[in-house]
């Protein structure tokens, strides 16, 4: 499962700065994902409050629940590897639904859904070609918010 040492390029820590940054300023996103990064984070440092952190916790919690469904191999690609850009638009079209009012996440993610997005060739391709492109970055979290939130 995980890595017995800590990577020290903190892929991590990426991982969740692009999910959240994705996630809150995504509409604003522009080709740098460093930029995009960097600036994220330096909002995020100076104008996020002890309560907005708090919430941002408790609704990755409650994605990370609403995935309890899906295979452990259902943000990776056909070869295996874990692909951020898959779990990015499944994490931006699960969570999004539920910032306005500040709600957590109260359903399982549909595993038919999923596998309907990664089957999905256009999807395919905007998670494996020229993926911080702007306009494929808005393709790639569009078709995700559409398969996943069609069903209700």
């Amino acid at each position: 499962m995980g890595k017995e040492s800590p990577n020290i390029r903190m892929r991590d820590i990426e991982i969740l700065l692009r999910c959240f940054g994705t996630l809150l300023y995504g509409d604003q996103y522009k080709t740098s994902m460093v930029k995009f990064l960097n600036n994220f984070a330096r909002d995020a440092t100076k104008n996020f409050d002890e309560e907005k952190v708090e919430y941002l916790e408790k609704l990755f919690e409650s994605f990370l629940y609403s995935t309890r469904d899906l295979e452990a191999d259902c943000f990776s690609t056909k070869k295996g590897k874990f692909n951020i850009s898959i779990f990015e638009a499944i994490f931006k079209a699960t969570c999004a639904p539920y910032l306005s009012d500040r709600g957590l996440i109260d359903h399982v993610i549909n595993p038919d859904a999923v596998n309907r997005l990664k089957e999905n060739n256009e999807f395919i391709n905007a998670t494996h070609h020229s993926t911080t492109r702007k306009d494929i970055v808005q393709k790639r979290l569009l078709i995700a918010n559409s398969i996943l939130n069609s069903e209700s």
